[in-house]
């Protein structure tokens, strides 16, 4: 086997993966999910090797270690996602027909054992409940999720706390991600008028109360304001709404101190601002004129 050779076929891959993120349909990163699962697949075939041997050749040293080389930034975990998703779906037209409005990578994952795993796969009817559950064009992200965990704790009966309160973190950063470089994005192009026709479903009033509760999670103690829900004809500011309402009408603050454990305060902070220069022109013009 050729490291350098097989990280220089799922490099690109990779990248294509990353870039879709929040721009891309679902379903297309699941497809890209799948062409590196390919390529990972023909590998173990050609080589021998068994999977977990080959991830690790891939990334090079364990994540967290110091004293080995790293080869690439392919993470073992996402590897082996890809190859799952791969040995999932022998075609790969498959993946559209059954998957063509994908609510969200996250809950596709969450959900992979219901869908590979021979000791909780489900069949018949309660397939189809769940890929139409995943495939919902009503109910958002965060209520997809919430349905996708309410199966794990019922069925594989999920129990350790800790774990639990990790994977929420990990689904909230992921949420803050995809809604900063979103908002980051918008501010980058310095188009006034084109912001509020992108965001015409998104009252400025709402933007300034979401501004001010996303800085009040970057420290106990600031003021919070009620939000009522939204519904943006985009997942991600939907999604973005749900989960600032959410911890900041918790009044036990473990969950936002977790929160910035995962995501930084400076950063929380950021993305306030950047929210609020959506809402107000002289907060736009202001960002820009520092370069912001």
């Amino acid at each position: 086997m050729d490291p350098a050779a097989l990280i220089a076929a799922l490099t690109p891959l990779h990248n294509q993966y990353k870039a879709g993120l929040g721009k891309a349909a679902p379903v297309r990163s699941l497809e890209v999910m799948w062409d590196i699962g390919e390529v990972l697949r023909k590998e173990v075939a050609a080589t021998g090797m068994k999977p977990h041997a080959l991830f690790r050749e891939v990334y090079g040293r364990s994540e967290g270690a110091t004293n080995i080389k790293q080869r690439s930034y392919i993470p073992r975990e996402f590897q082996g996602r890809c190859y799952r998703v791969r040995l999932m779906f022998g075609d790969r037209g498959d993946i559209m027909r059954q998957f063509r409005h994908l609510c969200s990578v996250t809950c596709f994952r969450e959900a992979m054992p219901f869908l590979d795993n021979p000791k909780y796969v489900l069949e018949g009817k309660e397939r189809g409940d769940l890929l139409a559950l995943l495939n919902s064009r009503s109910m958002s992200t965060t209520q997809v999720l919430d349905e996708v965990k309410r199966l794990q704790k019922e069925l594989i009966h999920v129990a350790n706390p800790r774990i639990q309160h990790l994977a929420e973190m990990e689904d909230a950063r992921l949420v803050f991600l995809r809604a900063y470089n979103m908002v980051f994005g918008l501010l980058k192009a310095r188009d006034w008028d084109g912001i509020r026709t992108t965001l015409a479903d998104l009252p400025e009033d709402d933007l300034r109360l979401l501004s001010k509760n996303t800085s009040a999670l970057a420290r106990e103690g600031i003021r919070t304001y009620e939000m009522h829900r939204v519904q943006s004809t985009h997942e991600i500011w939907t999604a973005y709404f749900e989960l600032v309402k959410r911890l900041t009408e918790r009044p036990d603050e473990k969950e936002r101190r977790r929160f910035r454990r995962v995501v930084p305060p400076e950063r929380i902070a950021r993305m306030a601002e950047m929210v609020f220069a959506l809402a107000d022109r002289r907060a736009f013009e202001a960002l820009n004129n520092r370069g912001g």
